[in-house]
């Protein structure tokens, strides 16, 4: 991550378009959908229900989830659950058309400076903050008071280290004091606690790094920073390479097909240097086009000795990468499988 990075906040429609740059470069975008692709039992990405295990889904290793008002969802199995049985679940993928939510026990509520655990006691730093001594102090004195008078986990995120003492104290108070209701609250019928996060809940808070002077909210600033063309390339499916291969990114309903080709890179090393340029760039797209799932890419020709260095290049791509994606293996035909946490609105929703 690096200081210089910056935030831009435009409106688009009835909603935000929030544009991470760095060094000029988009690297990561988050947008709310038209008002009018939102129906009126949309569930958000981090929304926090107060629901009830309604029956086993026989086959999927996972429960059906009463979330009250007729909205469903689905729960992995894990041990401790049981038919009957009320909870807080917390949303934590993108509703996709025709299937059912995914929720998790496990509930964090991400701010810009601070992430709030309902289920939490007392204080933590993030490791970031784990060798700071002015922030230790500050833990172990009025914040922990906090915690403890409101029942709250809180951890202190790195962005902190920007920020004084009394400037934190502040900032938590009035952000957990908006989350009271995830405390007071009826406990016989299931209901909706939290309602999640926007576009620009989620720029503010995915990306804490960015410092507050460089963050810029306008209704023109997309247009003076090219922001626009970026979004405009988006709409094609086909990303050209350096050397004269092409990437191309196809959406099914079943899975993300990536298919490499060296095209008009016939050098000697032409396949290889187009495959390396696009284990560079495949991860920036999919952050960009807001794509999750299955991840299946055909490689240009690949030598079985290079497929290490595939890898390993990608790994490294998906080290600051916020969405979690696991590198699945090899299929006997040789294209590799990824398996990526779908909790982005794809880009093309933002042009309905």
């Amino acid at each position: 991550m690096r200081t210089t990075d910056k935030i831009l906040i435009d409106q688009m429609g009835s909603g935000n378009a929030c544009a991470l740059l760095r060094d000029g470069a988009v690297i990561d975008l988050f947008g709310d959908p038209p008002r009018k692709n939102i129906s009126k039992d949309q569930i958000n990405f981090g929304s926090v229900f107060y629901a009830k295990i309604e029956r086993d889904l026989k086959g999927a290793n996972g429960s059906i989830l009463d979330l009250g008002k007729n909205l469903k969802g689905f729960i992995k199995k894990s041990k401790g659950l049981s038919v009957g049985e009320s909870l807080m679940v917390q949303c934590v993928n993108t509703v996709n058309e025709d299937k059912l939510p995914l929720f998790s026990k496990d509930i964090l509520i991400k701010e810009k400076n601070v992430i709030f655990n309902p289920s939490g006691k007392g204080v933590s730093l993030s490791k970031k903050l784990r060798g700071n001594d002015r922030l230790k102090k500050l833990k172990g004195n009025e914040l922990d008071h906090i915690a403890l008078e409101s029942s709250m986990g809180i951890i202190l995120r790195g962005s902190c280290l920007n920020i004084g003492d009394q400037e934190i104290i502040e900032y938590v108070k009035k952000k957990i004091s908006k989350y009271n209701g995830l405390k007071n609250f009826s406990k016989e019928i299931p209901q909706i606690l939290f309602h999640g996060y926007n576009a620009k809940d989620r720029a503010l808070a995915e990306w804490s790094h960015v410092r507050d002077e460089n963050i810029i909210e306008s209704i023109e600033c997309f247009e003076s920073h090219g922001i626009w063309e970026t979004l405009e390339a988006l709409k094609s499916d086909i990303i050209k390479l350096p050397g004269g291969g092409s990437l191309t990114i196809e959406p099914t309903r079943a899975l993300i097909s990536v298919d490499i080709n060296s095209g008009k890179n016939i050098g000697k090393n032409g396949a290889l240097e187009t495959n390396r340029s696009a284990m560079l760039e495949l991860p920036r797209q999919l952050r960009l086009r807001g794509l999750g799932g299955i991840v299946n890419i055909d490689f240009a020709p690949l030598k079985k000795v290079d497929r290490a260095l595939m890898i390993s290049l990608l790994r490294d791509q998906l080290i600051e990468d916020p969405v979690k994606t696991d590198i699945v293996g090899w299929s006997p035909v040789g294209n590799l499988e990824l398996n990526r946490k779908n909790e982005r609105t794809r880009v093309t929703e933002w042009f309905k």
